[in-house]
Formats: structure tokens, C-alpha cells, sequence
């Protein structure tokens, strides 16, 4: 999964003052993480649960107050297994799958709003795979639809999330997503965030992808047609069709009828 906000490029300082203020409330945190927010590890300590939960709900009501709109990319595994495991790489990652999935949502976003400048792309460093993106930066730009190059500007930025503050409203994003499609994937109920009901109104673009979206997506970037094969009981099933078929659709197949 890969989560983030979108807002215009002149209100990013005045939200991460903003930000940085709502940490120094006591209790004071010197960042936030979700996972720690969450556990009540590292920078959430000590701190008691009511504490916890005004804190994320200032936060929150700060992304809305700001007007900023969640973008958001995830994969089930079995679903990355089933269609990019056997890839050419570099596209056998999950991070570089999701890489695409959330700036295409990003810039179908955008350019649903009229949008006509560029759009400036800034990622947590993920060390491992800072190299792989900008490798295949070009290469990206050259599979994006027409009209979306356009709006794309320089290749991104990665920066260290406790220095570029609204990395850590990212991180907050992909935390509970996390949770919420981690609860849909294992038919649990969806849990109601701990800030409800503040956030009520965020508006959020999600890019879930789900069989037949990879499909498009292996379309889009390996430029091959899929293969649709019919079983007996109705379900349509699509391969990639020059990658060898090993036994994993079948058992996907028989695990989401069971």
C-alpha cells in the first residue's frame, strides 16, 4: 500500500507549522508514526488513550480543515502474486506496483479538476527503493496515458518523513488503510477510525486493486492483452498470456468461493 495527500503546492508550509504545533501540545510527541500512535510505542509512550485519541483527532480535523485529498494504492497479495510475481522486472515488486497505481490515481485525480500545471511527486525514502523508481522514471512517463504526461513534472523527491512534516499526514493515511482493507480482505468488520467522527467529510481517491484491475494495469505497462479463461461455476478468470500458468489461480479461485 502507498497512501498520501494531494492540496496545492503554496498551503504544504503553513499545514506542517500547523502540524508541528498539534505535536508540541502536551502530551508532546517530536513526530508521529501511526503504528506507534496505535501501539502506544515510541514518541506514544506512556501517554494515556484518551491523550491519543485527541491528539489524532486534531490531526485529522487539520487535514480537513486544509482541504487536502487522500490518494491511495493497494494490492492484496494475492493479487500481486497472481499477476506480477512472474513480471520482468523491475515490476515483480509490490513498491514499484503500487508506485504506479497511486500516481496514476493521482493524476486521473487531478486532471478531473482541471488541473493544467505539474504536479510535484514527494515520497518517504524507502532506501531500498529510491534506485528502482528513479530507474524507471522514463519508462513510467512513457506508459502513462496521453493526456496525464502532461502533468507530470520532474521525477520524485524522497525525503526523511520526520523532517518533511506531511510525509507524517501520509503515513497516517496508509496506517489506517492498512487496517480497513487488512479487516476487508479477512471479512472482518471494517473498525471505525478512534478519530470518528471527525474527517467525516475528507475526500479520499482509492486505487484498490483488485484481479481485474491488475489486468488493466499489466496491460498498461507490459502492453499485453490478457487471457480470459471460463470455469464451470461462471467465474471468469484472466492470465497474462505470455507467463508460464502455475497452480496459483486455481487455489485463488477455490479460496475466495470457499
Amino acid at each position: 500500500m502507498l497512501a498520501g495527500w494531494v492540496g496545492p503546492a503554496d498551503r504544504w508550509e503553513r499545514f506542517e507549522t500547523e502540524w508541528s504545533a498539534i505535536l508540541e501540545m502536551k502530551p508532546r510527541v517530536e513526530y508521529f508514526k501511526y503504528s506507534e500512535a496505535i501501539g502506544f510505542h515510541g514518541q506514544f509512550n506512556g501517554i494515556s488513550a484518551p491523550s491519543r485519541t485527541e491528539k489524532l483527532k486534531l490531526l485529522i480535523n487539520l487535514i480537513s480543515e486544509f482541504g487536502l485529498v487522500g490518494i491511495s494504492a493497494s494490492i492484496p497479495h494475492r493479487v500481486f502474486q497472481g499477476w506480477f510475481r512472474y513480471a520482468p522486472p523491475p515490476f515483480n515488486n509490490s513498491y514499484l506496483v503500487m508506485f504506479y497505481g497511486v500516481i496514476s490515481r493521482l493524476l486521473r485525480y487531478v486532471n478531473s479538476i482541471g488541473y493544467e500545471g505539474k504536479v510535484e511527486l514527494v515520497f518517504d525514502t524507502q532506501s531500498d527503493q529510491v534506485a528502482k523508481v528513479q530507474a524507471i522514471w522514463d519508462e513510467f512517463v512513457s506508459a502513462a496515458p496521453r493526456e496525464f504526461v502532461p502533468l507530470l513534472g520532474d521525477p520524485p523527491l524522497f525525503r526523511d518523513d520526520k523532517r518533511t512534516i506531511a510525509l507524517q499526514a501520509a503515513d497516517m493515511h496508509a496506517g489506517w488503510l492498512r487496517e480497513m482493507n487488512t479487516a476487508v480482505e479477512l471479512g472482518k468488520p471494517i473498525p471505525e477510525p478512534l478519530w470518528h467522527p471527525a474527517g467525516e467529510h475528507i475526500r479520499r481517491e482509492y486505487n484498490f486493486m483488485e484481479w481485474w484491475h491488475a489486468a488493466e494495469t499489466f496491460v498498461r505497462l507490459f502492453g499485453a492483452n490478457p487471457i480470459t479463461y471460463s470455469f464451470g461455476e461462471g467465474t471468469e478468470l484472466s492470465v497474462p498470456p505470455r507467463l508460464h500458468l502455475p497452480a496459483w489461480p486455481l487455489r485463488n479461485l477455490s479460496a475466495r468461493q470457499g
